[in-house]
């Protein structure tokens, strides 16, 4: 596959979200490629007995965006959108096609705009 941007434009940032649980507690861990290449979302609970009770529960991938207060938007999470399903909740999800999209009543939108959203 071959990604190109357009001049002045920065490809996303490739991150992770680790959720991990105890059964009691969950911890959201993010993680760059590079962090995960080099193996260090098992070196913090290696290196931490408190967390060793932890098991990695799902990962969530970051779309590249950010909602109207910088926080990051990652896959799965429970977005407002204020022109999107009557200005109800959306979830973030990916689509094959068309990057990501949020899914929410009344079926499936692929244009998020992230400045419109609330996490």
């Amino acid at each position: 596959m071959i990604v190109s941007c357009k001049k002045g434009e920065k490809m996303r940032e490739i991150k992770f979200s680790y959720m991990w649980s105890n059964g009691k507690l969950w911890l959201d861990k993010r993680y760059t490629l590079e962090q995960i290449e080099a193996g260090d979302q098992y070196d913090d609970f290696s290196n931490e007995p408190l967390l060793l009770s932890f098991e990695l529960k799902f990962r969530r991938q970051y779309t590249g965006l950010s909602d109207k207060n910088d926080t990051e938007i990652y896959e799965g999470d429970t977005v407002k959108h204020p022109y999107k399903f009557g200005g109800g909740l959306g979830t973030v999800r990916i689509c094959p096609e068309d990057g990501f999209g949020l899914e929410g009543r009344g079926g499936f939108c692929t244009e998020i705009s992230s400045k419109d959203c609330e996490l």
